[in-house]
């Protein structure tokens, strides 16, 4: 069985692992800055499709069994675009996403929101400096927010922050220890419902020192998901290509 993986993630590297131990033959397409140290096994390909129309002749090219999608949860744009490519192109698709951080007992306790606008507004009521980690594209949102702002990030932001503003490189993973020492004069923290296990350190720091977390929802997004790899695997050998669009495939997609 062959199939392509939109990668870029740790839990879509994780995936690619699981699937090749499996004696699938696995090609990887990785979105934005992934170390050769951390790349996937199989085949990897870089710099996108093109949108929908290069994906589709991707597909015709080079015909796979099925498509994974196991980029990040906030990449709507990617995800929709491979929804209708592999409609297009009449190939089986799943989505394979990270478990949702609102399933976490403190969850309730969140100011949740839709969008970035939002947060920012929410936020600025706890003062400064907050903490973002919602990634370098939205930024832009919280320029309006009370300085002085942390903004963690994995790579350098795209175009000019405040000059006020303190910029941390840090990839992650994340630990409890470094979270805590990081947060210890935060006055509220800004996160992406990303969900998983990676990141979710800031979330058990926040709680410990009673920092108020504002949490922006995930978008919603077409197709299919599951969210554990056993869960791809058995859909895979249960025949995941007679698959059809708009099934469940468990109790959370």
């Amino acid at each position: 069985m062959d199939v392509l993986v939109l990668a870029g993630t740790r839990q879509a590297k994780k995936l690619a692992e699981r699937l090749v131990a499996e004696g699938v033959r696995v090609t990887s397409m990785l979105f934005g800055t992934v170390a050769p140290r951390n790349e996937p096994p199989g085949t990897v390909l870089r710099g996108g499709f093109g949108g929908v129309d290069g994906l589709v002749e991707h597909l015709a090219r080079h015909p796979v069994d099925a498509v994974l999608d196991a980029t990040h949860p906030f990449a709507q744009s990617l995800t929709v675009q491979a929804v209708r490519a592999c409609r297009m192109a009449s190939t089986p698709y799943l989505r394979y996403s990270r478990t949702s951080w609102a399933e976490r007992p403190d969850s309730s306790l969140w100011q949740w929101v839709d969008d970035h606008d939002q947060a920012c507004r929410a936020a600025g009521r706890h003062g400064a400096p907050a903490l973002l980690t919602v990634g370098a594209q939205p930024l832009w949102h919280y320029h309006l927010l009370p300085t002085p702002v942390v903004a963690r990030l994995r790579e350098e932001p795209r175009s000019p922050l405040p000059a006020d503003w303190r910029v941390v490189r840090d990839p992650g993973p994340f630990e409890l220890a470094g979270e805590l020492r990081l947060m210890q004069d935060v006055q509220v923290l800004v996160c992406r419902d990303s969900g998983g296990t990676a990141s979710s350190p800031k979330l058990d720091a926040a709680a410990r020192l009673g920092i108020p977390v504002v949490m922006v929802r995930r978008p919603s997004l077409p197709g299919p998901e599951v969210f554990h790899r056993d869960e791809v695997v058995a859909w895979l050998a249960s025949g995941g290509p007679g698959f059809t669009f708009g099934q469940s495939l468990s109790p959370g997609g």
